[in-house]
């Protein structure tokens, strides 16, 4: 029984492992476009909207990178699957606004 409980947490590690592996590829591949679609919403939004957008887009732009993930692995259960795009996209949202506060410390 002591060896079952050990694979089950080993297994569990390795996917969370992959998971986060995957949704940090992920981020860093829809980076550029998710920055260039939030840089362009820079002076029509406030804070809060601009946040908000950036989180919404962002998600838009990660599934067909999870779904290609998906389709290569059909092993990947579903839930592990929105996992993954919820990671990616905060992990990508996180760099674009990042990127929005150097923007707006080079611009003033």
């Amino acid at each position: 029984m002591d060896t079952w409980r050990i694979g089950s947490v080993l297994s569990k590690w390795r996917l969370e492992r992959r998971l986060n592996r995957d949704a940090s590829r992920i981020a860093e591949a829809v980076f550029p476009e998710l920055w260039e679609n939030v840089r362009k919403k820079l002076a029509d939004k406030g804070v809060a909207d601009l946040v908000a957008y950036a989180r919404l887009r962002a998600a838009q732009i990660v599934q067909p990178h999870v779904e290609r993930i998906v389709l290569a692995d059909p092993s990947l259960a579903g839930a592990d699957a929105n996992r993954l795009i919820l990671k990616s996209a905060a992990i990508a949202t996180e760099s674009a606004l990042g990127a929005v506060q150097k923007f707006r410390r080079s611009a003033a």
